[in-house]
C-alpha cells in the first residue's frame, strides 16, 4: 500500500496516511477518518469511531478539526522504514 511506504501524507497536517481497503477510504494512523479536537484540553482526538467524549478529560465539547485528504508525494521524497 502506497500509504505504508509513506508516500501518502495528509494534506491538513502532515501525518502519514493508510489506505483501508475494507473502508474503501483512505485513514490518519489512528484509523481515524477525521481528526477531531477536544475544545475543553486540547486533545487530538484519532479514532477509528467518531468521538463522543474526549478520551483525555472527559468532555462532550468535541468538534472535527480534518477529514483525511491524501497528497502523494513523490517518490523521493518518500519516507521509507529504514530511515
Amino acid at each position: 500500500m502506497v500509504g505504508d511506504r509513506g508516500g501518502t501524507i495528509c494534506h491538513w497536517c502532515g501525518e502519514p496516511l493508510h489506505w483501508n481497503p475494507k473502508k474503501h477510504r483512505w485513514e490518519h494512523p489512528g484509523g481515524g477518518l477525521y481528526i477531531q479536537v477536544c475544545r475543553s484540553c486540547g486533545a487530538r482526538i484519532d479514532q477509528p469511531e467518531p468521538a463522543t467524549k474526549c478520551p483525555v478529560c472527559g468532555s462532550t465539547d468535541i468538534v472535527d478539526d480534518h477529514c483525511a485528504l491524501p497528497v502523494h508525494l513523490p517518490r523521493h521524497e518518500r519516507r521509507t522504514k529504514h530511515g
